[in-house]
């Protein structure tokens, strides 16, 4: 069993590995900004692979400790199949999702690399989410979430005002200016 945990981690970093490498957004033309989320989450991660990292040499050296018990035994791999999955997740969220912002289009790129277009024109309807994310949805249910490092999600805050019509979300754009402190 242990012999498995080592594989499915060894395999979680490197498809984490390559998937940053091959999947990362190249700069586009007409890019105006990038908005990616704190660098803490990738922080985070890395600390969930160290905890894997830390189970699994407790199990190879002194599994007892750990594997009492079949209740322990359960609790022992189910930390350490979230801590792998997660810490690939977070570090995923940070290097390979990112919203870029261009003069006519918005771009979202997912944590695998799919990339979602929306125009600027085609947005009917914001949207925000109790952490204060913003939604963007077309008339054709596209859907782009936008948040991330406070800096770049203000910039983007403020260009949504212009660009946006006012009717699409004019209040909550207003309302996000004045709890962010634009």
């Amino acid at each position: 069993m242990i012999l498995f945990f080592f594989i499915l981690f060894g395999a979680a970093v490197i498809v984490t590995a390559a998937t940053i490498s091959l999947k990362r957004c190249k700069p586009l033309e007409d890019e105006l900004f990038r908005i990616r989320e704190i660098p803490m989450t990738a922080v985070l991660g890395i600390a969930l692979w160290a905890e894997a990292a830390g189970i699994l040499y407790v199990l190879s050296t002194v599994p007892e400790r750990l594997l009492t018990n079949q209740n322990a035994s359960v609790n022992s791999y189910v930390f350490l199949t979230v801590s792998i999955i997660l810490g690939s997740g977070m570090l995923l969220y940070r290097t390979v999702k990112i919203i870029i912002v261009c003069q006519n289009v918005v771009v979202y790129v997912s944590l695998l690399g799919k990339k979602t277009v929306l125009r600027w024109d085609e947005v009917s309807n914001l949207k925000l989410s109790h952490s204060k994310r913003l939604t963007m949805i077309s008339e054709d249910g596209k859907k782009i979430t936008v948040g991330g490092e406070k800096q770049s999600y203000g910039r983007f805050i403020i260009l949504a005002s212009q660009k946006l019509e006012p009717e699409t979300g004019e209040e909550i754009l207003v309302g996000l200016k004045s709890s962010l402190k634009l």
